[in-house]
């Protein structure tokens, strides 16, 4: 999504709970006596330098609300809405 969002595109959308500035490029471990499995984050990537809140949550510019649903005359008691019309 910061792909997007960096050169200006808008979110349109729920939050994802996904962080701007994430971290990755996991190690998995094992530890020899007790067999305990876990990873860890190795490398850290900073899209927003300089946006903290945008760092921890990249929300969207346009939350997908229920009011906001409901001028599209969403049902709603439906999953999905005629999506082939």
């Amino acid at each position: 999504m910061t792909d997007l969002y960096l050169p200006g595109a808008g979110i349109v959308a729920i939050p994802s709970g996904h962080a701007g500035n994430p971290c990755g490029d996991i190690r998995p471990f094992s530890l020899d006596d007790s067999r305990i499995e876990g990873s860890a984050s190795t490398r850290s990537f900073i899209a927003f330098p300089d946006d903290p809140q945008a760092g921890t949550l990249l929300a969207p510019q346009h939350p997908i609300t229920y009011e906001r649903m409901k001028a599209y005359e969403f049902d709603n008691n439906a999953t999905l809405r005629e999506p082939w019309n």
